[in-house]
């Protein structure tokens, strides 16, 4: 890291403790502002025979079932209330990950903060097939023993593109690789500011790179594996279908720092079109 990037990082970490959880807006947009003061280049990744999934928590009253395919999509603008790690309030925008247990850990910590020891919620469990070529912004390189399923090491890619380049953009290429893995590899379990500053770097970095399908990034719970974070459009143009069987699963808050599943209650649904067609 060079000392003018360790500036940066330093001043948007004086930031996050200066603007409380009251000026949420504030750091977002000084964050913004701070990001402009250096040049920046990425790699891109194309992704075509990587299984996708997604859970979403049955919120609904009486732990009702989602009953349309659309409901399986991006939440609508209204229903994103919060900053999250790559999306600004409502910013829809459509969270993934490489295996469904990821999904499970991302989803976790704020599950437990929300429900009491005992309760109980639904979840249900989608994959999806990739239909085009999905090009993605990589940030912050993981740690050598990360990666994906199917045998990609990213952050061995990664740096042996960096060290071929010369050394002009070898620098600016270093730029966004330490400035991203700075924070996205902070956990935000306490610290709320941490998914202020990554929405701002992850909104910058998508305004830089307009012709991204989404970012992929490592994932801080359980220290393996990628999340991958979809661009409306991706959903829009049909690039990412989900496949035919959803599967709904019970969540059991078993104390203040685990989850477990019932091991007793699966529902398989099937998508019939623009419906999830359940058993009786």
């Amino acid at each position: 890291m060079t000392a003018e990037l360790k500036m940066l990082c330093n001043r948007i970490e004086y930031l996050m403790s200066l603007y409380n959880e009251n000026k949420h807006d504030l750091l977002y947009e000084k964050t913004m502002s701070e990001l402009g003061s250096l040049d920046y280049n990425a790699l891109f990744m194309k992704i075509n025979n990587l299984p996708l999934y997604r859970i979403r928590i049955n919120e609904e009253e009486n732990d009702s079932v989602f009953v349309e395919t659309k409901e399986l999509y991006y939440p609508p603008p209204k229903a994103v209330c919060n900053y999250g790690r790559v999306n600004k309030p409502r910013q829809s925008m459509f969270y993934c990950s490489e295996f469904s247990s990821i999904c499970e850990l991302e989803l976790l910590y704020d599950y437990l903060d929300n429900y009491d020891i005992g309760n109980k919620k639904s979840a249900t469990y989608s994959e999806w097939e990739i239909k085009q070529d999905l090009n993605l912004l990589v940030l912050a390189i993981a740690p050598t023993n990360r990666e994906y399923s199917n045998g990609f090491a990213i952050r061995n890619k990664c740096f042996e593109f960096i060290k071929s380049d010369h050394k002009v953009a070898r620098h600016t290429y270093d730029n966004l690789y330490s400035l991203t893995s700075c924070f996205f590899l902070k956990n935000a379990k306490k610290d709320y500011s941490v998914y202020i500053v990554c929405s701002a770097i992850a909104n910058f970095f998508t305004l830089k790179f307009p012709n991204i399908d989404g970012i992929i990034y490592p994932s801080v719970q359980g220290d393996t594996g990628y999340n991958i974070v979809l661009r409306p459009h991706v959903l829009d143009k049909k690039k990412i279908i989900p496949k035919a069987e959803v599967s709904m699963k019970e969540w059991i808050v078993s104390n203040e720092n685990l989850m477990t599943i019932n091991s007793s209650f699966l529902k398989m649904g099937q998508i019939n079109g623009s419906k999830i067609i359940w058993p009786n």
